[in-house]
Formats: C-alpha cells, sequence, structure tokens
C-alpha cells in the first residue's frame, strides 16, 4: 500500500498525467481539506434538517445555536475498558498513574492540550474521552505514546473504541451472569461485548461453571452476512464459552429449540437500523442526503424488529430499545403486557431529557408538518391514498404510555452524539392488566387489520404480530409447537449457480457445521491425556469445526457452555445460520520433541480449561521471566535464573501453562497473576500467544514494545520515513503535504481526499 502511494507522488511530481483514457489530469483543486476536521465542518447544512428539527420543539429557543453548532464540529474520541474486571482495573490504574501525569500540563503552539477524563457516568470510571486533534496526537511524543497504548490494546481485547452514547444500552439493560441474552442487530459488535463481559465476570470453568453457566449466553446476530463476521473478530478479542453469532432477519428471529420447551431471552437488545440523525457529527454524508423520509421508509421494519422481540422475550424480562416512534405501536400491540420503565436515575451525571408525548410527522419532501393521524388525512383528497402508516403518528393514548420515560441525549448537553433508549420490562403473566377498548386507548381490530396493511412490510406474519396477543399465545413462548423455529417466514430461493439463498439476509449461507465430541471420542481423549487434563473435565461440551468427528483428526477443539450444545443439538444449523460461536481451547502442534502431532493450550480457553489442569503442569514465574520471553520467539532455557531452569528441566517437552506472579522488577509492576500458554522443548521455551498480546504486555509493562515483532515494526517504519523524506519537499498537492501524511500514519481516506482531483486512486 505505501509503494502504491509513492508510485502515487511520483506521478505528481511527474505533471499529473494519468492513462486509463481520461485524457491526463486535472488542476489543483480549488479547494483543499488541511485536516479531518476541515471535512468536518465543510458543507454541514441541510435546511430540511433544521426545519423538521426547529417544528419538534424538541430544543429549547435559547439551545438551538449551541446543538446546531455542536453538530457540526467532530466527535471527541471514547472509549471503554473491557475484558475482565481485574484487567480494567489494571488498565484503568495504568492510565491514571503511568499517562495521565504525562499528558497533564501539556501545549501545543502556546495552547493547553486537554488530557484524557473520564466518563462522568460510565459505572467505575472505566469509560475515557480524549478531545485532542490528531495532528497533536501524532506529533506530541507523549500523546502518541498514549495512542500506541489504546491501539495494542484495543487489538487484544482490553479496550474498545465506541461512541459515548452507544455505551449506555447495555448499561441499561441490567445482564446478570444467568442471563440468556439476544442482541438482535449486533455489529460491528462493541454493544455486545459488553453482554460478554457481564456474564464472564468470573472464570468459566469447574463445578461453579457447571451450576452458574448453564442457562447463560449471548447471541450477537446481524442480517448482514459480511457484517456477521465483524461480530466474529469481535468476539475473537473477548473469546467466551457463552458467545454464539447467527446471521439472520432480525423481524424473523426464530424461536431457539431448547428440549422440552422454546428458550425464553431475560434480555434484549434492539439498537435498530435508523436514519442516522444522531451520527451527523460522524458521518457526514447524512448531512446532504438526509430527509425525513429515510425515517419513515425504515419504520416498517423497526416494528417488526421491536414486536419480533417481545415475543421472544420471558416473563419479567427487559428490552432495551433505541429508535422511535415505535414504542406507541409496539405498546399498543400487546397491552398491558410491556411497561417502560423508568430510568432517569440510572447513570448519575448523565444527563438526558425526558421523552416526547406528541411529534410532528414529515409527509412529502417539502417538510409538511402533520400532528396527527387526522390531520394528515385531511391534506389528502382521497384518504383510502394515503401512503403512511397511522403507526408514524402519537396514538390517541399517547398520555396512558408513560413515553417521558424514554430516555433522549442531545450532542451539545455533555458533547456527545444524538440518542434515543427506552426501557420495555414484560409484565408478570399474573400481573397482566387488560385495558379496556375504547376510543382513547387501544386500536379496534379492524383498525390493527388496515395499520398492517399500511405497514407494507412484505409478509403475511405482521397483520397477526400487530394483533392484541391472547394471554394463552405469549404463555406459548415457553412451550410452543414443535415447528415453530422451522415456520417463521424465511423463503428459500435458489441462487444463480443453484445455492440455496435465504431471501430474507440476502446472503448466502455457506459455513462449516459444528459437531460436538461423543464421550470417548479418540480424538478428545488424545488431546486430554497429552496435555494432562484431569478426567473429570466435561469432554462432551468439546466440538469441532467439521461433519465428521470421528476420522477426522481436528486441527482445533472448541468449547462451550451447556446451553450452548442444547441449542446446536436440537437447532437446525442452516435454519439457525449459526456463523460462531464457543471458543478455542485446544490446538494442534507439530513437534519432533514432543513425539509428532500433538495438541497445546490456546490463550482464548485457559479460564475454561484451568480448573482441570492439575499443579504440575502451571510453570510460576515473574516479571523478570515474562522480560525474556516477550524479548525472543524461543529463548534458551540458559536465558533464565537457575530457579525458573529448574522448573523446565523437571518438566518433559510440550504445552503448560504458566503464572506470572504480581509483582515489581526494574521499574515495571505486574498488578495482578498473569496466565498464559507455554511450550517447553529439549533446549528452548517460547510464550505461546500472539504477538498483538505480547506488544500490548510490553507497553503496559514497560512502556515500549520489545518483542521481536515491535522490532520489525520499528524498522519497516524507519524504512518507509526514509522513503517519503526524499521527496516530502515536493510531493504537495494543494497545500497538502501527502508525504507527511504518510509519514505519520494517516488512513487512506485522508489520503484519497488529498488526492481527489488527481484521478483514480484505485490503482
Amino acid at each position: 500500500m505505501c509503494l502504491g502511494y509513492l508510485s502515487r507522488i511520483q506521478c505528481i511530481k511527474q505533471g499529473g498525467q494519468r492513462g486509463r483514457g481520461r485524457g491526463g489530469g486535472r488542476g489543483p483543486r480549488s479547494q483543499v481539506f488541511h485536516s479531518r476536521e476541515d471535512l468536518f465542518t465543510t458543507n454541514r447544512i441541510n435546511s430540511k434538517f433544521e426545519t423538521y428539527y426547529k417544528a419538534q420543539d424538541m430544543i429549547p429557543e435559547d439551545e438551538w445555536i449551541d446543538f446546531l453548532t455542536t453538530l457540526k464540529e467532530p466527535l471527541p474520541t471514547t472509549f471503554r475498558l473491557t475484558g475482565s474486571r481485574t484487567t480494567a482495573r489494571d488498565l484503568n490504574g495504568v492510565i491514571q498513574e503511568t499517562y495521565i501525569p504525562h499528558l497533564t500540563n501539556q501545549t501545543w503552539e502556546g495552547n493547553p492540550i486537554p488530557p484524557p477524563t473520564q466518563l462522568p457516568w460510565y459505572p467505575d470510571g472505566l469509560g475515557w474521552q480524549l478531545k485532542v486533534h490528531k495532528q497533536i496526537v501524532r506529533k506530541s511524543p507523549e500523546f502518541k505514546k498514549f495512542q500506541n497504548f489504546l491501539v495494542y490494546e484495543t487489538e487484544v481485547g482490553n479496550i474498545s473504541r465506541q461512541e459515548a452514547v452507544s455505551m449506555i444500552p447495555p448499561l441499561v439493560l441490567d445482564v446478570e451472569s444467568h442471563h440468556a441474552v439476544l442482541d438482535m442487530c449486533a455489529a460491528p459488535g462493541s454493544k455486545y461485548s459488553l453482554h460478554s463481559c457481564t456474564l464472564d465476570g468470573t472464570a468459566s470453568g469447574g463445578a461453579a461453571f457447571q451450576r452458574r453457566g448453564a442457562h447463560r449466553i449471548v447471541i450477537a446476530n446481524d442480517n448482514d452476512y459480511k457484517r456477521s463476521h465483524m461480530l466474529v473478530h469481535q468476539s475473537a478479542r473477548l473469546p467466551s464459552p457463552n458467545l454464539m453469532v447467527t446471521n439472520l432477519d432480525a423481524s424473523l428471529f426464530p424461536g431457539i429449540r431448547v428440549p422440552p420447551s422454546i428458550m425464553p431471552f431475560d434480555r434484549i437488545l434492539c439498537d435498530v437500523p435508523c436514519s442516522g440523525d444522531g451520527t451527523l457529527r460522524k458521518n457526514i454524508a447524512i448531512w446532504k442526503s438526509w430527509g425525513p423520509q429515510n425515517a419513515n421508509g425504515l419504520h416498517s421494519l423497526q416494528v417488526r424488529i421491536l414486536l419480533r422481540a417481545m415475543s421472544l422475550l420471558g416473563s419479567n424480562g427487559r428490552i432495551v430499545y433505541s429508535t422511535v416512534p415505535v414504542l406507541a405501536t409496539a405498546l399498543n400491540s400487546h397491552p398491558g403486557r410491556f411497561v417502560l420503565e423508568d430510568v432517569s436515575t440510572r447513570l448519575p451525571g448523565l444527563l438526558r431529557r425526558p421523552g416526547l408525548k406528541s411529534w410532528k410527522v414529515a409527509i412529502d419532501k417539502n417538510i409538511t408538518l402533520a400532528s396527527s393521524w387526522s390531520s394528515y388525512l385531511s391534506t389528502l383528497t382521497d384518504p383510502g391514498e394515503a401512503k403512511l402508516s397511522r403507526s408514524l403518528f402519537p396514538p390517541d393514548n399517547a398520555n396512558e404510555l408513560n413515553l417521558e420515560r424514554c430516555m433522549r441525549i442531545y450532542p451539545h448537553m455533555q458533547d456527545t452524539g444524538g440518542f434515543f433508549v427506552a426501557v420495555l420490562v414484560r409484565v408478570k403473566d399474573h400481573d397482566v392488566v387488560t385495558r379496556e377498548s375504547s376510543t382513547s386507548s387501544s386500536l379496534s381490530q379492524t383498525a390493527r387489520d388496515a395499520e398492517a396493511k399500511k405497514l407494507k412490510v412484505g409478509d403475511d406474519a405482521l397483520e397477526d404480530t400487530l394483533a392484541p396477543t391472547p394471554d394463552e399465545e405469549l404463555d406459548d413462548i415457553v412451550a410452543p409447537a414443535p415447528d415453530i423455529n422451522l415456520s417463521m417466514g424465511d423463503t428459500i430461493v435458489m441462487g444463480e449457480h443453484g445455492e440455496e439463498k435465504l431471501a430474507t439476509t440476502g446472503g448466502v449461507f455457506n459455513e462449516t457445521p459444528y459437531t460436538y465430541l461423543a464421550s470417548g471420542n479418540r480424538h478428545a481423549k488424545a488431546c486430554l491425556e497429552s496435555l494432562r487434563v484431569n478426567a473429570d473435565f466435561p469432554s462432551t461440551l468439546l466440538f469441532v469445526r467439521n461433519p465428521d468427528g470421528e476420522n477426522i483428526t481436528p486441527r482445533v477443539i472448541y468449547f462451550s457452555n451447556p446451553l450452548v450444545r442444547e441449542i446446536v443439538l436440537h437447532n437446525d444449523f442452516n435454519k439457525l445460520r449459526l456463523i460462531n460461536c464457543g471458543v478455542k481451547v485446544f490446538t494442534r502442534q507439530d513437534s519432533t520433541t514432543s513425539g509428532g502431532n500433538t495438541y497445546r493450550f490456546v490463550d482464548d480457553g485457559i479460564e475454561s480449561v484451568l480448573p482441570y489442569v492439575p499443579p504440575e503442569s502451571i510453570l510460576t514465574a515473574g516479571i523478570k521471566e515474562l522480560k525474556i520471553m516477550l524479548e525472543s520467539y524461543y529463548p534458551l532455557s540458559e536465558a533464565f535464573d537457575e530457579g525458573f531452569r529448574e522448573q523446565i528441566k523437571q518438566r518433559a517437552p510440550g504445552s503448560y501453562l504458566i503464572r506470572f506472579e504480581a509483582g515489581e522488577w526494574e521499574g515495571a509492576s505486574l498488578r495482578n497473576p498473569l496466565l498464559l500458554p507455554f511450550w517447553i522443548s529439549s533446549k528452548s521455551t517460547s510464550l505461546m500467544t500472539d504477538k498483538q498480546t505480547k506488544s500490548a504486555l510490553c507497553l503496559r509493562l514497560f512502556g515500549e514494545d520489545i518483542t521481536p515483532f515491535g522490532k520489525e515494526n520499528r524498522q519497516k517504519k524507519e524504512a518507509m520515513q526514509a522513503q517519503v523524506k526524499d521527496i516530502e519537499t515536493t510531493a504537495v498537492v494543494g497545500d497538502l503535504d501527502v508525504a507527511e501524511k504518510l509519514n505519520d500514519g494517516e488512513d487512506d481516506l485522508e489520503v484519497k481526499v488529498a488526492l481527489e482531483g488527481e484521478g483514480d486512486i484505485s490503482d
């Protein structure tokens, strides 16, 4: 990539002439973007947006200018500390004690630079905000050092960069360690990673795992096949035996069979597709494309997803939903069975406004607004030709639905994006109160039938979904007909090459099935014996990714909790469209010193296996030994002190675990014990974890990347900088120094913007 850009710069030096039938290059651009901030403040005007939102009376008149000005500013960088609670606390300590002192009282060109600050409302101070220009981060040694720390910790899953307001829904979802959780529209996965942290607050192995872990699970789903694989990447950063990733249309999410019934979910998150108004600060394209028709067009899908979530929720369960005005429609569809919970006192320090009981709907492209269904109909020559759904408008009983309990967050209040959060709780069956039908309450059955047709959702199931649900129908969520998950409306069509294609997801499903290993499976037995794992290890929770678990020697062996196993065994693989589940625990290792093919422990699965690993398979060491292992891929046994050398000599070649005890050594401090996989050969050793984890450990403990991988990266960067330096004085497009951007590691988008007037950058 770097050489490609260098060639591009050389082309510009030689006169900017490009072939490919374009007739040569164009002259310098009339407008040059010096930074991303210039991009954000350019053309951020949309008269329709201003007209629409000013008419809603959501923002007080004396705040309107502040609101609009904030929308045109770039968002601060925000991140939260993830991983285990111990790791999160450790990283918080590192930031506060190591980095903040060096980032405080810094200046740039005579101006003070604000240090990172904790989000005042995020629990335990684990959410952070950084409002610093990218140029300062690149040029300031202290901020650059902090950025490297964040990058490596993010890569290994200990930090998640996420917009501040997007952190809110999982926090009010109240996930507990025994819950079954569904994230219906989960990609790219930042929110659902919070659920997994909650479920994995304690070790997931041993007898305690058997007691607590049988019913806890997070299913992360996304309709888009490619985006669902982004969830797989995210789950790899936060491995857990409790996680599953599926690729399904959220509005048609099937009932999950766990004999003898269908599994009700305890918690469901619905962060559904929307028009993106709240993301204007980061998605500049929305300023040009936004129109109220975008939201109107998504309304039916939003209704379908929320109604499906309500049908999957168990008694006293909780849904967190992030889009309006769907709530009124959904609440009236199940009268008395769901209530909005008041969360006004949750997350102290978070500034918010209550939900609206009335709003106006844009009925045409000219932003003609109607405040009610009747006022909309009055604008039509023939009311029968109404194109909008009645459910877009405030219902007659809006004052009875407690819509003020919703949470609205505006950008200017706390320097965030815009957001909406509502918490719905399913009333316990014996507490259900049926409302009297009246002109001021729920819609009549006839009105509901007409409303379903107006939604134009493309399937016949919605008419039934929108109608009032009989008591026994919701009760049947727990004990439905046996084939309920095979009749949810999925349509199978044939692709152009004859492959099966699910019309509801728009993607070909081509995943290798999951096969659980039978009790006494020879591959599992050989693996566990070679690793000296105790005989009481729950081997029936091991699975492989191939259709034959007996005759094919697996390269990787995975592990899940009992509930994941039940789901995989009792649900159709293709209907469930299962993309990923469980966690890697063992992988085959080719080794001549250990007798040929054998298995080794995998970093991701240590917590699941640890309770079954005997003490003799765990070595102990300190920071000094850790540093030696980080500085070399294969340190010789002689490199260690006599005490640790003796531990190595007492053990045969093969895979072990190594525990680095908490302590200090030469200025480095390890706050809590660290457990990692370790390999012993006849003369050398190896820390069996990935390069990113090693680099993150180096930065956390020693302040620099001392690994061979880090040294190689520094050498490559120095070579790149030397190349760029040769041409940096002449490689200028307009006023923008492209060579400097390459030198500072700017992303491809900004380089592309810089060269936009000079031809096709794709080659």
